[in-house]
């Protein structure tokens, strides 16, 4: 796993060529190390139980655990603070339960949200800034839509075997203590299954070897995060996470252009299990479209968004992500790195696709209240959609400088992975110019006559 030892040696467009189009873990040294949170949560390095028992006495979420079983489930913040500060006057002789607060939407429930007094907590680091999940909001209906946590929790927590949200990126900052992270690369994620391939090793210290045969044969990437220290997480990596003291940390998931098409292929995994499950009541519905609703209603109760929402979504971006492309200007600004432009253009090339693609599923930002199949295309590929298409595409056939589209390609490959494909021909190849591909989009959405050429 790459180590940088200085913040200062690592520009945004080297993270984001050397580790997030590429989707390589990596440890920042002192990234944190002087945050406010330090002041606020700590003292000497250690937890400052005086000061977090200032704050309010809210319901939080906790993890008990005992012999790798794992139950969720909510105590007063004050309790948790007493247990905490119990156990660790303790040490090792106590007989008080693993108790790890745990995915606690700190800013939003104590802070209040996006402002001066989160900015004074903890600056989010340039390299993770483009987080559209956060900035735009996945569920946008949601009462607590937010994606940014706190964990705080005695030596000897941790939180098992597990990929992060679907399928996100995340970034862990070590406020204080130690963890230790076990990493395991995408294509050795087989060997972490039992041997049904069904059920993923929970613990990796507390496991049935012969249920589960192959995990000590998995690759690890093995790392310790001292205090102060940032990692990365890139999608698709299974991750087990120790705390080898007691411990705070502030972490985020999030995704962007590199990675959404990987959030979208975990919902239509998700998608196709709850279609296989339901495959064979099928007959009980009346309609195809009371079908497909019962089928997105599960996927809602699973993910937090089903696919009607998550292209609501993605509409929010192409408005978010288009206002940041022109605020980038025409070029002449020298602090803007090739790179950064280039973000934006993929950005803008990759919801155009993922809309398009979409949009011929059948899938819009509302969805559909009956009739039948041809009737909910018509209602769900909506003039919303294509006109963000349009509107994409000629942003993109703009753009000016063959060097920049080149690079938008070059971005665009070295984070291709697997194409979204909804059982069609849905290939997100880009051949230079990246206009050409936008262009493409926009003859497909015309080709299958959802719109007129004028």
């Amino acid at each position: 796993m790459a180590v940088v030892l200085d913040p200062s040696t690592l520009s945004y467009s080297e993270f984001v060529k050397r580790f997030m189009l590429s989707g390589r873990p990596v440890l920042i040294k002192g990234l944190c190390a002087d945050w406010g949170a330090n002041q606020q949560w700590t003292t000497d390095g250690l937890p400052d139980f005086a000061k977090l028992k200032r704050l309010p006495d809210v319901r939080v979420p906790v993890v008990h655990s005992s012999g790798g079983d794992y139950q969720c489930s909510e105590m007063n913040l004050h309790e948790f603070l007493c247990y905490w500060e119990r156990r660790r006057d303790a040490a090792a002789s106590s007989d008080e339960p693993e108790i790890y607060l745990k995915d606690w939407h700190y800013v939003e429930e104590i802070l209040g949200g996006e402002g001066e007094r989160r900015a004074s907590l903890y600056p989010v680091p340039v390299y993770f800034e483009d987080d559209w999940f956060n900035k735009y909001g996945l569920k946008g209906d949601s009462d607590i839509d937010d994606f940014r946590f706190v964990y705080w929790g005695p030596r000897g927590t941790c939180t098992p075997v597990h990929m992060d949200v679907l399928g996100s990126f995340s970034w862990s900052a070590n406020i204080c203590g130690r963890k230790r992270w076990r990493f395991f690369r995408p294509e050795h994620s087989h060997l972490l299954r039992d041997r049904s391939g069904l059920q993923t090793v929970t613990h990796l210290d507390c496991y049935d070897t012969s249920a589960f045969p192959h995990v000590r044969t998995a690759p690890v990437v093995d790392v310790v995060q001292e205090a102060g220290d940032c990692v990365f997480v890139p999608s698709g990596w299974h991750h087990q996470v120790d705390n080898l003291d007691d411990c705070m940390s502030i972490n985020h998931n999030w995704a962007d252009a590199a990675n959404i098409r990987e959030v979208l292929r975990v919902l239509l995994a998700d998608l196709r299990r709850v279609e296989g499950l339901l495959a064979s009541d099928r007959g009980l519905f009346d309609t195809d479209v009371e079908y497909t609703l019962a089928c997105q209603r599960i996927v809602h109760a699973n993910n937090g968004v089903d696919l009607y929402g998550f292209v609501a979504f993605l509409l929010r971006c192409v408005s978010g992500e288009m206002e940041a492309h022109r605020a980038l200007g025409n070029g002449d600004d020298a602090s803007v790195s090739k790179v950064e432009r280039a973000m934006k253009l993929l950005s803008l090339y990759r919801l155009g696709h993922l809309l398009a693609t979409l949009a011929s599923g059948g899938y819009g930002p509302t969805r559909p209240s009956g009739g039948d199949a041809a009737a909910r295309k018509e209602e769900s590929c909506c003039a919303d959609v294509l006109s963000a298409v349009r509107l994409i595409a000629d942003e993109l056939t703009s753009a000016s400088g063959a060097e920049l589209q080149d690079e938008v390609c070059a971005m665009a490959r070295a984070s291709k992975g697997e194409a979204v494909s909804l059982g069609k021909n849905d290939n997100d190849d880009v051949a230079p110019p990246a206009v050409r591909g936008i262009e493409e989009i926009w003859g497909a959405v015309r080709a299958r006559g959802w719109t007129s050429d004028d």
